[in-house]
């Protein structure tokens, strides 16, 4: 469970298939370690995260006040 200080909250976290972002966003980007965009997606209640290799990735939420980056460790 993350809080962000954007009043973001990211969970689980770890993850392993799924995870859910509350708070005002509207879109999310997830990037691997290399930099590279794996997925993205218009806001929903759930994120599937399902076919992404273990790891650590950054998470982009995209909100009308800016971009807050989040880390998210999928099992």
């Amino acid at each position: 469970l993350f809080r962000s200080n954007n009043d973001i909250l990211l969970y689980p976290n770890p993850s392993i298939g799924t995870f859910t972002i509350e708070g005002e966003h509207e879109q999310i980007r997830i990037i691997n370690s290399t930099g590279q965009l794996v997925r993205e997606f218009n806001r929903q209640e759930l994120y599937n995260c399902e076919g992404l290799e273990s790891g650590t990735y950054l998470i982009e939420i995209l909100a009308q006040n800016g971009k807050n980056t989040e880390k998210l460790i999928i099992q």
